[in-house]
């Protein structure tokens, strides 16, 4: 009877012992991040598309524009959008892709369409580009900018003054953002030191 205990316990003992040893569980897999959604239009269908963006009647060419730019992936349709900025002949148009598309995407195509836009002939365009420069955000933005301020138009020396305050207050967070961190990276390598000598005594 004795011998049976001791059996199971060390059986029991084992189990738990296993238990300790074995190798923890592998970590989960990484979530699968969906691609970018291809267009849903073949190429052919796509052409058709863009050759809306000449349509006669400017509300056509709007919703043929809105729907390039719901596919920004693909190049053609960002060389039609950037094309169209330089070329369509409504100024609410080219105001519309500058505020409303370029705007909300970043990169040095973008930001060389919006500083071209800074000479367009029509007052409101120029504030829109403006208005998009200061929302993308791109410091290197700031001559074009400030050549703005000798506009003959008031509001658009008005916008560029505002243009250059956000683009100068966004810098400047920046640069705090990137001491602090460096600030936190040096106190955790301090941290660490601290812990690996007092680990030797």
């Amino acid at each position: 009877m004795k011998y049976a205990l001791l059996v199971i316990a060390l059986a029991i003992a084992s189990y738990f012992g296993y238990q300790e040893m074995k190798p923890p569980p592998p970590p989960p897999p990484a979530p699968v991040i969906p691609a970018v959604p291809p267009c849903i239009v073949d190429n052919a269908n796509l052409a058709k598309v863009i050759h809306a963006a000449n349509d006669d009647h400017k509300d056509v060419r709007w919703q043929s524009l809105e729907f390039l730019d719901a596919n920004w992936c693909d190049t053609q349709a960002q060389q039609v959008i950037f094309k169209k900025l330089r070329t369509d002949e409504s100024s609410e148009i080219r105001g519309k892709i500058a505020e409303q598309i370029l705007a909300t995407h970043k990169g040095h195509d973008v930001s060389q369409n919006l500083i071209w836009a800074l000479r367009d002939p029509d007052a409101s365009v120029r504030i829109a580009a403006l208005k998009a420069l200061a929302q993308v955000g791109d410091y290197s933005a700031a001559p074009n900018v400030t050549t703005a301020l000798s506009d003959i138009d008031e509001g658009v020396r008005l916008q560029a003054l505002k243009t250059l305050t956000t683009l100068q207050n966004l810098e400047k967070e920046q640069i705090l953002e990137e001491q602090e961190a460096a600030k936190r990276k040096a106190e955790e390598a301090a941290q660490k030191k601290q812990e690996l000598g007092a680990g030797l005594w």
